[in-house]
């Protein structure tokens, strides 16, 4: 009979030692460290996202610029989670870095409206509110935050005129006066009548109101409707630094199909035929003022590649009690017709809030310097017909754009030779200067108390001051038989 051995150091126990320190090794090296960044969709680091590994009590949070470190097993299941953002949740694996991007939870019927009384739930609205999606707003390259609307609510016309630092009219409730349509603009808590002086990389957060409930609190100045501005402010961290910027070119993707010189004469000639007249001798091949060497396209003459760009430098931070953002951004515009107009804008952005108690204050600096080139709005001594445009459209094309002969160096028409009022816009707009520079100042302070919950009062105080000088000289010229300027026109104005 075979003696059964006990496990015994020494003896046969030495088997059990060796299985024993296999496993520990393999508990030891399964598990290990796992490091990475948690991000937004715009991939800055979120703060005090809650890591941890499901189904264990093991668990950290990311820091202030979101990076983390756990320790985990490879087949372990991390999960990542934050207020207002989708849960993440990925197997660790045989990886030692796991970076995550989360994504803002979409739930728009909890999302808080700003309306003249207050701040309200969607789900809880009555009257006509339209909440803009900002980021989608801002894919729009413009100066102007009443451009960005365009397309972007439904009931909400914007036009424009197209050139660098032209004013924008929007439409909320179709044409309810006789002096001005534009809506009410309110950026945070300030009531003003245009936001152009207002960058848009400062913007958080648009909604318009559309009826007489929801901007009631405005008074009269709502009755074309509200657009309601909520600009950054700052975050409770470290010192965060930002750059937002683009630069690029525009120009016209479609030109109007006119005729050239042979159609337009062809067309004239008949006309005046018809009329019992006599052709135009500068439109007549028997004629020795007949015009055969000049063909213009005004279209190719006039458009040209505009550039745009703008640039953003934010700062932000702050405690618990207090938080602050700052941002200086630059705008500069060249048109995508031929001549000086141009529009260039420096602003400067300064913010604090702060809570101590039942008190809550804060404050918001905006500042605004813009320079602008303009293009001509009419001449002094001659009307212009139709604007710029209409009549770069229907300049005939036996003018040349260059005529050295004439005072200012540009073609013009001849009554004699070719009997038409038509004016080369490209002269007009580059021999008349029409120049403005504007500051603007808004500042914002309030006070709030709390009684009691839901119990507030709320002091604001506000200043919004502007202050615009403008030049503008229209010398002598000669752009044709009707566009003759024999007095130079010399104007500055001040508001």
């Amino acid at each position: 009979m075979k003696r059964r051995q006990p496990f015994l150091p020494g003896g046969s126990a030495k088997p059990f030692f060796v299985i024993c320190a296999l496993l520990l090794a393999h508990v030891i090296f399964a598990q290990s460290a796992i490091t990475g960044k948690v991000t937004d969709k715009d991939g800055i680091g979120l703060a005090k996202v809650s890591v941890f590994i499901k189904g264990k009590n093991i668990g950290t949070i990311t820091s202030d610029d979101g990076f983390y470190n756990i320790t985990a097993g490879e087949n372990d299941v991390l999960v990542f989670s934050l207020a207002e953002h989708e849960n993440r949740e990925i197997k660790v694996g045989r990886t030692s870095k796991i970076d995550v991007q989360l994504d803002a939870k979409i739930n728009t019927l909890e999302d808080l409206v700003v309306v003249g009384y207050g701040s309200v739930k969607r789900k809880d609205l009555t009257g006509s509110v339209s909440v803009v999606n900002v980021k989608d707003a801002k894919k729009t390259a413009s100066y102007d935050v009443a451009k960005m609307l365009q397309g972007q609510t439904p009931g909400v016309s914007v036009h424009g005129s197209g050139e660098p630092g032209g004013f924008v009219q929007i439409k909320i409730r179709g044409i309810s006066s006789l002096v001005n349509n534009n809506p009410l603009f309110v950026i945070d808590g300030v009531m003003i009548s245009a936001p152009f002086d207002i960058s848009p990389d400062d913007i958080e957060t648009i909604q318009i109101l559309k009826d007489a409930s929801a901007g009631a609190i405005y008074g009269s100045r709502a009755s074309t409707g509200v657009v309601i501005i909520t600009t950054k402010k700052g975050r409770a961290g470290k010192l965060k630094v930002g750059y937002n910027g683009y630069a690029g070119v525009q120009h016209i993707a479609k030109k109007w199909d006119l005729t050239d010189a042979a159609g337009y004469r062809a067309v004239t000639n008949q006309a005046e035929l018809n009329a019992g007249l006599t052709i135009a001798p500068g439109n007549d091949p028997n004629s020795p003022s007949f015009i055969g060497n000049v063909n213009t396209d005004w279209q190719k003459e006039a458009f040209r590649t505009a550039t745009i760009q703008d640039h953003n430098l934010s700062f932000s931070g702050g405690t618990e009690g207090a938080t602050y953002n700052a941002s200086l951004g630059f705008f500069d515009q060249t048109s995508t017709v031929a001549g000086p107009q141009s529009y260039r804008r420096y602003t400067a952005t300064v913010g604090m809030t702060g809570k101590k108690g039942i008190f809550s204050y804060g404050t918001k600096i905006f500042y605004t310097n813009s320079q602008k080139v303009n293009p001509f709005n009419g001449s002094n001594s001659k009307a212009v017909f139709g604007g710029a445009l209409t009549s770069l459209l229907t300049t005939i094309p036996t003018i040349p754009v260059y005529d050295p002969n004439r005072l200012g160096g540009y073609g013009g028409a001849d009554n004699t030779t070719q009997r038409a009022i038509t004016l080369n816009v490209i002269g007009l707009n580059n021999i008349m200067k029409n120049e403005s520079d504007r500051d603007r100042f808004i500042g914002n302070f309030w006070g709030e108390i709390e009684f009691l919950k839901n119990l507030k009062y709320k002091l604001n105080v506000s200043f919004d001051r502007g202050q615009e000088e403008g030049f503008a000289f229209e010398p002598k010229y000669d752009l044709g038989w009707y566009y003759l300027n024999n007095t130079s026109y010399l104007f500055r104005r001040l508001g």
